[in-house]
């Protein structure tokens, strides 16, 4: 769990922007693809062959590693010192999983041979950067690496903060989850678009930074503390007994919503809107199966508190579910579910500009 209480944000917020986020229209999954929709189309079977590399390593990271990487990375062995730059000193056939299960990504070409694909977990925010390249063979993996989310977004330059991105401002939490994976990802795609491909040192020249020994240290650093504390947050969230109503309630209303009680599920979360009642209708068994993915406690600006849960969607990692908890008559009174919120990140990351002129200054 993570907890800012001096964190302010305007309530208003909680009834206008989130609404934008949900209503815009559907959007292709953010990068910078080529729009042909032949299935032939070097673009999409690349990315079908990514979502496949995803798929996979959402339950064996390891075999995932093994299929999808070409034979000098395989020599090289990079996903095994990745692994413990993610998890440190946690295990990272659990951390693996965890990661690329919740990760937003992209797809951006370099050439016609070689494209990046960005993993980026807003939660933690951690990108991995994987590079595929076409030849003879195929198309595989030939390198990966791991950056903070600084480092990407700053194109390797310091300074790294560990506060993740998405909690370092005044907005309510879904909503700066969804434009932290937004602003992150047209980053990628502004980078990995525009590398000079006559530099020395391929994809990397586009963090200069990051070629000094000492700051890719820090970077590696970084990523563990970041990634590790995530996990630890969301054990944090199953013992806090301050929680506790929030969890039991968690389970109830994904219960609900995979049983469809939502008649008895609005008269908790009676302020959640009618466009999201209609999306949860139309696919309750997949919402309803929901996981926990973070916990964070702000306050707005009448220094009233506030807790969402926010949930990920099996199979559907661009989609990111949020139940709103505001504090009680008093102190000691339990948090009062108030509202779900669900935010399409592919309409976030095409609605960025209109969001960050709704929510300036926050």
């Amino acid at each position: 769990m993570h907890e800012h209480p001096n964190s302010r944000f305007p309530a208003v917020l909680l009834a206008s922007v989130l609404v934008l986020v949900w209503t815009a229209s559907a959007a292709a999954p953010a990068g910078n693809t080529s729009p042909n929709k032949a299935a032939n189309c070097p673009s999409n079977l690349l990315r079908a062959k990514v979502m496949d590399f995803r798929q996979q390593a959402q339950t064996q990271p390891d075999t995932a590693f093994g299929r999808f990487v070409d034979n000098k990375a395989q020599a090289q062995q990079i996903f095994g010192p990745l692994g413990r730059t993610l998890c440190p000193t946690m295990a990272p056939a659990k951390g693996w999983p965890c990661f690329f299960e919740t990760s937003v990504w992209s797809l951006d070409f370099i050439n016609f041979n070689t494209a990046a694909a960005v993993f980026y977990h807003p939660y933690s925010d951690v990108a991995l950067v994987t590079i595929w390249t076409r030849n003879g063979a195929g198309t595989t993996m030939s390198d990966a690496e791991l950056l903070m989310g600084d480092a990407l977004r700053n194109r390797g330059k310091p300074p790294y903060k560990v506060d993740p991105y998405w909690l370092r401002n005044h907005l309510p939490a879904h909503l700066a989850a969804g434009i932290a994976s937004a602003r992150t990802l047209r980053s990628s795609g502004q980078i990995f678009s525009s590398i000079n491909q006559s530099a020395k040192g391929g994809w990397r020249s586009a963090f200069p930074a990051l070629a000094n020994a000492p700051t890719m240290a820090v970077n590696r650093l970084g990523v563990g503390v970041m990634f590790e504390r995530h996990l630890t947050g969301l054990s944090n969230y199953l013992t806090n007994a301050r929680l506790k109503p929030v969890r039991n309630q968690t389970h109830v209303a994904l219960k609900q919503i995979r049983t469809k009680q939502f008649a008895a599920l609005n008269q908790t979360a009676s302020e959640t809107k009618p466009q999201v009642w209609s999306a949860l209708e139309k696919d309750p068994a997949r919402w309803g199966q929901a996981k926990v993915m973070a916990c964070v406690t702000k306050r707005d600006e009448n220094n009233k508190e506030h807790t969402f849960v926010l949930l990920g969607i099996p199979g559907l990692p661009a989609f990111l579910m949020s139940f709103w908890f505001q504090e009680g008559a008093t102190k000691t009174s339990p948090l009062v579910f108030k509202r779900i919120d669900l935010v399409d990140q592919n309409a976030t990351y095409q609605s960025l500009d209109s969001i960050k002129k709704m929510t300036a200054g926050n």
